[in-house]
């Protein structure tokens, strides 16, 4: 049962100094949903190496597929936490890594930079560092320029 106090003591109780005011959590809703994403999302193949790209909502996907076996691997899933404008023929989305098997640690930050993009095929490259927050890899990552030009690889769209 519950009881209610009525009158100046329940004011002056009901503070924040005392523990009763407070935000107890804040959420703020992500800035990239699939919508923003645009024509990025879908499946990106390499062909030389049988090397995937996948954005589906904003979940970001990359892995090595030889078709043999002899070479699979995960490298990052994540979520994509930030992108510039998707629209442009160029940009960067970041990634906050959920699961790999590749140089990056569960947790981390990177970014996968786009550039020359049409409706058959993209150029894909990732980031060759990590960084604990979004505000690091945004830092260490603001711009194209800051891949190696020789990083870039051409993936067709995958027809599914």
């Amino acid at each position: 049962m519950l009881s209610f106090a009525v009158g100046n003591n329940v004011v002056s109780e009901s503070t924040a100094t005392n523990g009763y005011l407070g935000v107890h959590r804040m959420y703020i809703l992500p800035s990239v949903t699939a919508e923003t994403l645009g024509d990025l999302k879908g499946s990106w193949y390499y062909q030389n190496y049988g090397y995937y790209i996948v954005i589906r909502g904003t979940t970001y996907t990359d892995f090595l597929d030889d078709g043999d076996d002899r070479e699979d691997y995960l490298n990052i899933t994540g979520d994509i936490v930030e992108c510039t404008d998707a629209a442009q023929e160029s940009g960067i989305l970041y990634v906050k890594v959920n699961n790999t098997q590749g140089l990056f640690g569960a947790g981390k930050y990177v970014a996968v930079a786009w550039q020359n993009k049409d409706e058959g095929s993209i150029e894909f490259a990732t980031s060759t560092a990590e960084k604990d927050t979004l505000a690091g890899i945004k830092t260490a990552y603001s711009d194209i320029s800051q891949f190696p030009k020789n990083s870039f690889d051409i993936f067709a769209r995958e027809v599914l």
